[in-house]
């Protein structure tokens, strides 16, 4: 049997590098999609949308000073009903993301980071909301697909 050169090693090892290096931003790619998605979600009221996003367990959870109670947790039993809720209510909302940033925890855990604008307008009163929140969504690779498993948001002080 012949042995390996040291060139056909350099090869080897110069094709598994890339290789993980493209599978790496890849991934970052599909992970800050999740982000560009939920915003396009409630910026067009996209409900199916917005669920595709989310993991449907019982442990996905959410910190948000909108919601009451603060932590929410459950899809089926919290989030769905949430989302449902604000998607369809009468209002129109625009979000634009700011900064964002996915840092891998893990292969198959990262976090997503930055800022939201939300600018929230009422259908009837014609009255308009502005907020600026940071937000932090864990996510992770489940069956092929990154998902949100936690959300947290807080509201950004005035000054």
């Amino acid at each position: 049997m012949k042995k390996p050169t040291v060139l056909s090693v350099c090869f080897a090892l110069m094709f598994c590098v890339s290789f993980a290096s493209s599978a790496m931003a890849s991934d970052e790619n599909d992970v800050l999609q999740v982000e560009s998605n939920f915003v396009k979600a409630i910026n067009t009221m996209d409900y199916q949308l917005m669920s595709s996003l989310y993991w449907h367990s019982p442990d996905t959870s959410t910190f948000n000073p909108a919601n009451d109670p603060f932590l929410s947790q459950g899809w089926e039993e919290s989030l769905a009903p949430g989302w449902k809720a604000n998607l369809s209510s009468e209002g129109n909302t625009t979000v634009s993301a700011h900064n964002v940033q996915a840092i891998f925890i893990k292969d198959d855990v990262a976090v997503i980071t930055g800022y939201e604008n939300v600018i929230a307008v009422d259908t009837k009163t014609n009255e308009q909301t502005v907020a600026n929140q940071r937000v932090t969504r864990i996510v992770q690779k489940i069956g092929g697909k990154w998902l949100i498993v936690h959300d947290h948001v807080s509201v950004l002080p005035t000054q």
